[in-house]
């Protein structure tokens, strides 16, 4: 039951890169690498949650 939250939540951290994309090509600013780095690294974040999950449970 866990490992399916953490999937959902992997979900929402694939919906949240595909946002920060469109933001980025909407928005011209500075800071739109730093937004688009902090959306990958939780993505990463979000993947590796899942793999450890399923290797500890």
């Amino acid at each position: 039951m866990c490992v399916v939250g953490l999937l959902m939540y992997t979900v929402f951290a694939v919906v949240i890169v595909r946002q920060v994309g469109v933001m980025t090509e909407a928005v011209e600013d500075d800071v739109n690498g730093i937004i688009s780095l902090f959306a990958w690294v939780h993505l990463l974040l979000a993947i590796a949650l899942v793999i450890l999950a399923i290797a500890v449970l």
